[in-house]
């Protein structure tokens, strides 16, 4: 009796406390100017100023970020970690990143379209973003602005990437990511189910 009276308290703070359940995997900034457990390929780079926005400037406030820029040349990189989904299966979970792309021709009109960046995951330890599993974003061209997906909660690994690309130079060019996050919001379901049980393991016991 008395476990079932804890079990149902512990049921009412879950559902009264379930705006602030947020369960977050990755938070990164580079404030600190390194990675921070990111991995980076191609030409990408932790720096505190890029092409057009010098020095780094976001809308966040930050001042440091990852991306590449070229004078000409090419554009082709990124950057991908890897987190451990521990939580209830069969849940959502969201991926978040500040992006900018943005490119001119050589008399700095902007070029839509040429440079372009987008953010994905899949599962597992992976290193490739040609990777057929990943699940991708759309393509962006454009200021600073929020992209996200919404992918299924797996148990176990996944990995997470920050991918852009231009093929050929018509100008400077630049493509830039701040404020990566991961994150996932239970449903009171889910939550109900944790504060059942625990009445249940208690007259194991």
């Amino acid at each position: 009796m008395r476990g079932w009276m804890i079990g149902m308290a512990v049921v009412g703070l879950c559902v009264a406390g379930v705006s602030n359940a947020q369960i977050t995997y990755i938070d990164d900034h580079f404030e600190s100017g390194t990675p921070e457990g990111w991995t980076l390929y191609g030409g990408a780079r932790v720096a505190n100023g890029f092409l057009f926005n010098d020095p780094y400037s976001p809308p966040s406030g930050e001042k440091w970020g990852v991306g590449q820029d070229a004078w000409g040349g090419t554009v082709d990189g990124g950057l991908f970690k890897s987190f451990y989904d521990h939580y209830l299966p069969n849940e959502v979970k969201y991926f978040t990143a500040l992006v900018e792309a943005y490119s001119v021709d050589w008399g700095f009109n902007p070029t839509p379209g040429h440079v372009n960046i987008r953010i994905g995951k899949g599962p597992g330890l992976l290193t490739n973003p040609d990777d057929p599993s990943i699940v991708w974003s759309d393509w962006y061209w454009g200021p600073w602005a929020y992209l996200t997906i919404q992918q299924p909660c797996l148990e176990g690994w996944e990995t997470v990437f920050v991918d852009w690309f231009a093929p050929w130079a018509t100008g400077p060019m630049v493509a830039k990511v701040d404020n990566v996050v991961v994150w996932q919001t239970p449903e009171p379901a889910s939550l109900l189910l944790l504060a059942l049980g625990l009445p249940l393991l208690r007259r194991r016991r």
